[in-house]
């Protein structure tokens, strides 16, 4: 009797499973989530390390730590620097390892290579994965900040603006935040321009220690600018103050003018973009006043076509292209007002040639402009040349070019070489120094800049079935189809009990 009770007990239980499919699919579902989930994931790439470490100034290398079941085949590293530039968004290297179910591999940016980014330049990079069964993943983006890590940064802010400075002396700092806020608002008074992004101004001790923290420098460097990452760098201290004053309006004026004009068509011409911020400092320095002056008596000035290129190189020459260009600036903005040189830069930023831009706001070509302005001098005019004027771009080149050679640069204070492209695809320009007290340089100390957090461990978006699922599946067809034959026959087996 016992035998018979559980025998129709077992048969009712079966019957009730194996007649439903909604019960069947539950139970497939089941025994498929056990066995095939935990392999797919098992199976696919994984990371375990991701992480960057720079050394300033020389170079960042990326760490990785990964592996995979069925051995990591392909591994390749994407990176790049955040910076507004119309040159390639990013790069890519494939570092060295061999194919294993555990690899650990690393890659260098060599900036002597490549050009050196300034400090607080955002690095990022992502890796692409793949092993030997095809499965692949990409790793989110990171971001490591490319922070000069030898000095204690005192740091002033605003939304537009930001110093850095390692200089002890507030007097210094609060002289040069006083500066830079005033040329803002000069900027804003004449062109109606305010910075678009924030502007950061990283101030060194000395000149000296400025070079210390850059790659590739003159020895009359006494400051940077980084118009694609928003970025000054001086060199000022107590006894330079007032260069200091002069060197931060001038360099804030290209960083904003560029923000502003920004295009992937072409440049303004030099005349304009030096122009703009020798206009924007407070007051005209001496040395360019004298070599005004004195090309202005003997009409030995410059045509306005020839600094729409590059700037001469000797000195006395250099003074007289910048005094000319912010002069030809100031009788712009005199004559016409700033809504009309306003007009001008929106012309250059949708891309317009120098002598379209100018015909477009005042009528005039280059040439006719400078004989204009000459004429407002007492000057005779230019005979006119029918030839266009030589457009002078800059040239971006991709990322791992060779290490670029030294340029000739005038030695007097503020004078700057002609506007080049770096091998990094970022437009420099320099300042240079006036002759000070020589202060030591600091020693170099390679050290690792604080990194992100390492990612948690990412499986593939789909892997194969394993074996244990591919077993899981044919075990539940076999019970199912048991389970049907044995359900026809028990009635019979019933009677016979």
């Amino acid at each position: 009797m016992s035998k018979v009770s559980w025998t129709v007990k077992y048969v009712i239980v079966r019957r009730a499973i194996f007649s439903l499919p909604a019960a069947q699919l539950c139970i497939a579902w089941f025994l498929t989530s056990l066995f095939l989930l935990p392999a797919r994931a098992a199976n696919g790439p994984e990371v375990e390390a991701n992480y960057a470490e720079a050394n300033f100034p020389s170079a960042v290398t990326f760490y990785l730590s990964a592996g995979s079941q069925a051995a990591v085949d392909s591994i390749e590293l994407e990176y790049g620097l955040t910076a507004l530039t119309c040159g390639p968004a990013s790069a890519k290297a494939r570092p060295d390892f061999e194919s294993a179910i555990q690899v650990k591999t690393h890659w260098t940016w060599d900036f002597r290579k490549s050009g050196s980014p300034p400090p607080g330049a955002r690095i990022w990079w992502r890796w692409h994965i793949r092993d030997k069964n095809g499965d692949s993943i990409d790793t989110p983006e990171q971001e490591l900040f490319f922070d000069d890590p030898h000095y204690d940064w005192r740091e002033i802010h605003s939304d537009e603006l930001a110093l850095y400075s390692a200089v002890p002396d507030q007097t210094v700092n609060q002289a040069l935040w006083q500066a830079a806020n005033q040329a803002l608002k000069r900027l804003e008074g004449d062109l109606g321009a305010r910075p678009a992004r924030l502007v950061k101004i990283y101030n060194y001790p000395s000149s000296q220690e400025l070079r210390s923290a850059l790659l590739f420098s003159q020895e009359w460097t006494g400051g940077l600018t980084f118009p694609s990452y928003e970025t000054i760098l001086l060199g000022v201290n107590r006894d330079i103050l007032e260069w200091g004053r002069d060197a931060v309006a001038h360099e804030l004026a290209h960083v904003v003018i560029h923000q502003l004009t920004f295009n992937c068509l072409g440049d303004l011409p030099t005349w304009l973009d030096e122009g703009l911020a020798v206009h924007n400092q407070d007051g005209f320095e001496d040395d360019f006043q004298a070599a005004f002056d004195a090309a202005r008596a003997d009409d030995t000035l410059i045509s306005l076509q020839s600094l729409s290129g590059s700037f001469p190189t000797s000195s006395r020459r250099a003074n007289l292209a910048y005094a000319e260009s912010g002069q030809v600036v100031g009788y712009l903005v005199a004559t016409y007002g700033s809504q009309k040189m306003a007009e001008l830069l929106r012309a250059f930023k949708e891309g317009s040639g120098y002598d379209q831009a100018l015909q477009r706001v005042y009528g005039l070509d280059t040439q006719q402009l400078d004989n204009e302005w000459r004429a407002s001098l007492g000057l005779p005019p230019r005979p006119i040349v029918t030839r266009a004027a030589p457009i002078a771009l800059a040239t971006l080149a991709p990322y791992g070019a060779s290490t670029p050679t030294a340029t000739k640069a005038p030695p007097p204070t503020l004078t700057r070489p002609p506007l080049t492209a770096t091998p990094s695809a970022q437009p420099v320009r320099e300042a240079a120094a006036p002759t000070s007290t020589p202060q030591a340089m600091p020693t170099a100390r390679p050290t690792a800049t604080p990194l992100p957090a390492a990612p948690p461990k990412t499986g593939a978006a789909w892997l194969p079935l394993s074996l244990g699922g591919m077993v899981a599946v044919g075990v539940l067809l076999v019970v199912v189809m048991w389970g049907r034959r044995s359900g026809r026959r028990s009635p019979a087996k019933e009677g016979e009990e």
